[in-house]
């Protein structure tokens, strides 16, 4: 996984890199899991890489990360970072990172929620049908609530199942105390229009893979 890590220009006399880098940790986490050192080991991990991204980018880097779950099933965090590495657009991104808190390995929330199907962590999804209308609707609600004359919305209704640039099919998954997350990527020049959406348990419930829920000892928060 590459973040690019985006920049607040810090006050006081540092070096160049301290002086262009703002960056908080992915926290640890603290539910006595299974593989509690081996998600330890995992989070180390994602902070270098996100140190190194930053080092690598040479422009401004910022990066702030929040703990989403932590049980003895799965340890989520959302990491955002946002800044400027040269190139004509500013850079921003809000992303979910999951880990089977059994086997301490990335995970993919849809082995869990049956909503879809991808390959890998970062592949496509192909929604279920009528999964992939709520989000649609939703982000076209959302894009209709802040008045921008019809613009977000109509970039929204033409993200159409199975085109290359369609921001839904490009989403990452991330499993928080209050359902399931759904992070649209979209292309820079239309990000602004794209929000999270969040579908509560409930919602999705039908779709609950037990035998996977059981293998982890998953339990609805």
């Amino acid at each position: 996984m590459v973040f690019v890590v985006g920049a607040v220009v810090m006050t006081g006399v540092a070096t160049c890199f301290a002086a262009a880098v703002d960056i908080r940790p992915v926290p640890f986490p603290v539910a006595k899991s299974r593989a509690q050192h081996g998600l330890v080991a995992a989070v180390k991990d994602l902070n270098r890489k996100i140190m190194a991204d930053a080092s690598e980018c040479g422009g401004y880097y910022w990066s702030r990360a929040a703990v989403s779950l932590d049980t003895t099933s799965i340890f989520s965090v959302e990491v955002s970072v946002s800044g400027y590495c040269g190139g004509p657009y500013p850079l921003a991104d809000v992303r979910p990172v999951v880990f089977d808190a059994i086997t301490g390995e990335r995970y993919s929330p849809l082995t869990l929620y049956q909503v879809g199907w991808q390959q890998g962590i970062s592949g496509s999804v192909k929604w279920r049908t009528d999964i992939r209308d709520v989000v649609k609707r939703r982000l076209i609600l959302s894009a209709k609530a802040t008045h921008d004359g019809g613009d977000c919305s109509s970039v929204i209704e033409n993200d159409m199942a199975g085109d290359s640039n369609s921001a839904i099919d490009a989403a990452r998954l991330g499993l928080g105390r209050d359902g399931l997350y759904v992070y649209p990527e979209p292309a820079h020049v239309v990000q602004v229009c794209y929000k999270t959406v969040v579908l509560p348990y409930s919602s999705v419930h039908q779709y609950l893979n037990r035998a996977e829920a059981s293998r982890i000892g998953w339990m609805e928060p």
